[in-house]
């Protein structure tokens, strides 16, 4: 039987962590697979709202991080640190052009139907182009345009307003949280990595150390078993750079 590596990522489309640890993550995966092209890789994407109750139309993006951080010198430098790490994977954002700072819950819902209607790999496309439209175009991402906008960028088909399928293409969105899928812890930092259900990875991190994770994982044995050398150890934590609950763009 093929060694397997499943990985539960939880995020939010607000987060500039995220997506610079998509990103990282992707490149660990392609490394590995190059690598050990016999590990069967599953990439499973949760929501997870830094800011659970924000309004609808979101919040003045620069007052909120100026009034969250204590001043503009302290947003200049996070500012700062965020595109030096963005660079580094690849990626360049505008920051500067962000004037809101969204409610994720539409976005992350039609990832959901994305995935439903789509598979994972559409899903995947989706959240890449709702990160791209924030963090890239500052688009607001809380706007129900916007994210239909994205939905045809991405080949995701939606039934028009007033048809017999649903009232609107909102309606056929699914809810944030689906039976049966894993609620997400509390207070944890994201982009937060679970991998095979035991190795936890909060945060950005470089991919060498993904990849090293990876394969410490993939190679793990369960307690008990009689393979000489086996690694029974616990699984690691590693912590780094993210984005923290009731806190945007941190």
């Amino acid at each position: 039987m093929n060694p397997v590596l499943s990985v539960k990522v939880y995020f939010d489309l607000s987060c500039p962590w995220c997506y610079i640890g998509k990103k990282q993550l992707e490149a660990a995966l392609s490394q590995l697979r190059k690598r050990r092209p016999e590990v069967v890789q599953t990439v499973e994407w949760f929501p997870y709202l830094l800011i659970p109750h924000m309004p609808v139309a979101g919040l003045p993006y620069r007052e909120f991080m100026v009034r969250r951080l204590g001043g503009e010198a302290a947003v200049g430098m996070l500012h700062a640190r965020i595109r030096t790490m963005a660079r580094e994977a690849g990626l360049c954002l505008a920051l500067e052009r962000i004037e809101v700072v969204p409610s994720t819950l539409l976005a992350h819902r039609m990832v959901g139907y994305s995935r439903q209607s789509a598979g994972a790999k559409a899903a995947s496309a989706m959240i890449d182009e709702l990160f791209a439209r924030y963090f890239v175009s500052a688009e607001d991402i809380g706007e129900g345009e916007v994210v239909r906008q994205a939905a045809l960028a991405c080949g995701i088909g939606l039934p028009a307003p007033g048809s017999s399928a649903a009232e609107s293409w909102v309606d056929v969105l699914p809810p944030l949280w689906v039976p049966g899928e894993p609620v997400p812890p509390t207070g944890i930092g994201v982009p937060h990595f679970v991998l095979n259900g035991k190795t936890r990875i909060a945060g950005v991190r470089p991919v060498a150390t993904l990849l090293q994770a990876m394969g410490r994982e993939i190679d793990r044995v369960p307690a008990g078993s009689s393979r000489r050398g086996a690694d029974t150890s616990p699984a690691p934590e590693y912590s780094a750079p993210g984005g923290r609950a009731e806190a945007a763009n941190s």
